[in-house]
């Protein structure tokens, strides 16, 4: 509802879900950054889902929300019909870091809506880290059956 109705919303309403129901062992991140969309699916959509559910659960937490900080540089294939090699080789360097500041031995949260294989949140937070990350920590409203395993840094 949210991608293909445009529920704008509702992404941020899951957010706020997503952070009340957070368990008390996962690490309360320092800042959180969403994956997101490339310019062209930005226009089309209208909004970045992952952005607004970003934003739901900074508002949860008390964490500020690093939007515009990961960029998605090059337009790729969507995921949803694609094998897990072919996942991984569609998102690989396909994001950049635009600033690193403040990043140092912090704990980031990676917030993305959907995650079937990990591919996207091994890609981006793979940037975090070589960033100088202490962890990172991804955040997901949805999860799809796994078409393979995939190891997540």
């Amino acid at each position: 509802a949210v991608k293909l109705q445009g529920m704008k919303g509702l992404a941020r309403h899951l957010g706020r879900l997503l952070g009340r129901r957070m368990p008390c062992h996962v690490p309360r991140p320092s800042c959180l950054f969403p994956v997101p969309l490339s310019d062209r699916v930005l226009r089309k959509r209208g909004f970045d889902q992952a952005e607004e559910i970003a934003l739901g659960l900074g508002d949860v937490l008390g964490v500020p929300v690093r939007t515009g900080w990961l960029k998605k540089e090059v337009h790729t294939r969507p995921q949803r019909s694609l094998s897990l090699e072919a996942r991984q080789s569609n998102v690989a360097g396909s994001f950049a870091l635009q600033r690193r500041e403040g990043l140092i031995h912090r704990s980031i949260g990676l917030v993305d809506d959907v995650t079937t294989t990990g591919a996207t949140l091994a890609t981006t937070a793979r940037l975090l880290r070589e960033a100088g990350a202490a962890e990172v920590t991804g955040f997901v409203v949805g999860r799809t059956p796994l078409l393979g395993r995939v190891s997540l840094v």
